[in-house]
């Protein structure tokens, strides 16, 4: 296959962008408050923040919300995303498209996502797969993100109709089936195809089967990710996911020590569960990126999480009651497990040619 002379400088920027993915991703998790990363292991961009399903176990079914005290859904604009891609550039490495919403519902997702490629920056997609027909699976084939993660919870068309409410079963892995055709008729490595389930309790004996059962179709990975309650906004259990009592010992959140969000509003969130945004870290179209994360605010939150004092915490962020904290920041499985990630994605991205 020709070797395109992007593809060759994605190649040639391999090893800077590894070593700062590295080094980002490291300080983040051991330096936490004391030595924060120069930039995000990761920018969430939220391209929109609706989405077309109403999963028993995510924020957009919370039956304990009040529908008035949720923040406004919309769409990001071509203008906001191409600012935050130009101030990225250089400076973040990966980008995720996918933060409170389904970014392939946003009419301009595939173009957003050959701006974000042709900016040499290492490009993840989260998506319910739902929309991601054989046509755009090629068209975002061509276009050539790192990887493509679809939530696939069960492997059977019971468990996900019941888990993942809105969707059919079918519709969704006849989509999946069709990227695996669309990357080989392509004789591309990338995207990296993902299929991600929570790991709820209900199906903890069927995850080898499960995994068995989408590695078979020619996905390259299966995660498993824990259950959250979205910073403790959900009070209440939701669906499938029961509210369990706090630990006697609090984790240490690493979140907006890796991560930054920034939502279809351009409102900046410090991580992935701050739905409703009750930490907003400033407005990018007022603050620039890298005095976000430089900002004292931030650093603020960092130190509170880093007490693992949950009365500290509650006090200083109002995020006592997420599930983060009962989870261990960096075992050696999840070490395992991002680092193939990690690998597969510049792997990927940088092999095809």
């Amino acid at each position: 296959m020709k070797t395109s002379r992007a593809t060759s400088s994605r190649r040639r920027r391999l090893p800077v962008d590894a070593v700062r993915f590295g080094v980002n991703y490291l300080t983040g998790v051991y330096g936490g408050d004391r030595l924060p990363p120069p930039a995000p292991a990761a920018l969430l961009i939220g391209i929109t923040s609706k989405c077309n399903l109403r999963c028993d176990f995510c924020f957009h079914a919370g039956t304990d919300i009040p529908t008035g005290s949720r923040r406004p859904k919309g769409s990001m604009t071509e203008e906001r995303f191409t600012s935050i891609i130009d101030q990225a550039r250089g400076w973040c490495t990966h980008i995720h498209f996918g933060l409170f919403g389904e970014p392939t519902l946003h009419p301009r997702f595939l173009d957003f996502v050959r701006i974000a490629v042709d900016a040499q920056l290492t490009v993840a997609v989260f998506t319910n797969g739902t929309l991601l027909d054989a046509e755009c699976a090629r068209e975002l084939v061509e276009i050539g993100p790192a990887s493509v993660s679809f939530s696939m919870e069960g492997y059977t068309p019971e468990e996900y109709n019941r888990l993942r409410v809105g969707s059919r079963w079918e519709v969704v892995i006849n989509n999946l089936r069709g990227l695996v055709a669309a990357k080989r008729a392509a004789g591309r490595r990338c995207p990296v195809i993902v299929a991600r389930g929570i790991a709820l309790d209900a199906l903890a004996g069927q995850r080898r089967a499960h995994a068995d059962f989408y590695r078979a179709m020619g996905v390259d990975h299966v995660m498993w990710m824990p259950p959250a309650n979205w910073s403790g906004s959900l009070r209440g259990p939701q669906g499938s996911v029961p509210i369990s009592a706090p630990p006697a010992r609090t984790q240490r959140c690493t979140f907006p020590s890796l991560q930054l969000g920034i939502d279809w509003d351009g409102t900046a969130v410090p991580c992935c569960a701050d739905f409703n945004a009750k930490n907003a870290l400033g407005n990018v179209d007022v603050t620039p990126l890298r005095d976000i994360w430089n900002s004292e605010e931030l650093a603020a939150l960092r130190r509170s999480l880093a007490t693992c004092n949950r009365d500290q915490i509650d006090a200083t962020t109002g995020c006592a009651g997420c599930s983060a904290l009962s989870q261990p920041a960096l075992s050696f499985k999840k070490t395992v497990q991002l680092a193939r990630m990690a690998i597969g994605e510049f792997g990927s991205q940088f092999a095809d040619g």
